[in-house]
């Protein structure tokens, strides 16, 4: 086994072991509190991705592709602003560069690029929400997506949001979290809660917690209920692939509820200035 993959397999090992051990009275109490208070937060959201690739051998790679994108986010506002990771919404994001080999033996670099389209948050009975990205941050992995209308009654009463005021402080290797996701539609989006252990925290460049496994979007609360932090993705320096694969290489981290509120709280502004769809149409009408 090699050395990079032996302390991947610990971790989870240990966050697996753990996760036997958490069945004391304290840990799923505060967990089911958890799932209660913030269940309704976890929601599906969905996109067209249309994908190009740009240099002298683009062709092999084809272009014009278009796929739908389902992947978890957590809703951030009672408005409907909802955070996920941007990697898992556009993958093209996480390549900077695919190496091609020519004809004549050199490698050549060859730009993906990735648009968004038809931006839906999904609720948990199947109701789409039309959205668009009001706000992204790609070094920390983030995209705010928010409803392009305000949200109706019913939406609004089906809709939950974690508080991002009140997150915890800190954690350390082994301390108890709980993990909130989503199943699919296959699964009629059943909400996931599981009991898990930081495995490790990173202080450079900025504060990261590892855990065994985790789905990106999703949240992650101490066990006293307080929110620790968005699951991210850590990309891997460079962002080259190789034309074999896709290559996107990174590491699920959870980003701090903080670092997560300060770019939350620039979405907020930018949706302020963003009009309604409502609104727009009343632009063109009045420009007619």
């Amino acid at each position: 086994m090699s050395k990079r993959v032996l302390p991947v397999v610990m971790c989870m090992a240990v966050a697996a072991a753990w996760s036997v051990a958490a069945g004391a009275d304290g840990s799923v109490n505060s967990a089911k509190k958890v799932l209660k208070d913030y269940g309704e937060a976890v929601v599906h959201v969905e996109a067209v991705l249309s994908i190009s690739a740009e240099g002298p051998l683009a062709g092999r790679l084809g272009g014009g592709q278009e796929q739908k994108v389902q992947i978890t986010g957590t809703v951030v506002d009672p408005s409907g602003l909802t955070v996920v990771s941007y990697i898992s919404l556009n993958p093209t994001s996480a390549l900077k560069n695919v190496k091609v080999r020519g004809s004549d033996g050199q490698q050549m670099s060859v730009r993906i690029k990735g648009e968004l389209s038809d931006v839906r948050i999904v609720l948990p009975d199947g109701t789409e929400i039309p959205a668009r990205v009001v706000l992204k941050d790609e070094d920390l992995d983030m995209a705010f997506i928010m409803p392009k209308d305000k949200l109706e009654k019913d939406a609004s009463e089906q809709i939950g949001a974690v508080d991002l005021s009140k997150g915890a402080a800190k954690a350390d290797r082994l301390d108890e979290v709980i993990r909130l996701s989503r199943l699919g539609k296959d699964l009629n989006r059943e909400l996931v809660i599981e009991l898990d252990r930081i495995c490790a925290v990173i202080t450079k460049p900025r504060t990261f917690y590892i855990l065994g496994g985790a789905r990106p979007g999703t949240p992650v609360f101490a066990a006293d209920g307080k929110l620790l932090g968005i699951i991210v993705i850590h990309k891997k320096p460079g962002g080259e692939s190789s034309s074999r694969g896709t290559g996107a290489g990174g590491t699920p981290v959870i980003l701090p509820t903080k670092n997560v509120k300060k770019i939350a709280d620039q979405a907020r502004e930018e949706m302020a200035k963003a009009p309604t769809t409502k609104d727009a149409d009343s632009k063109e009408s009045a420009d007619e």
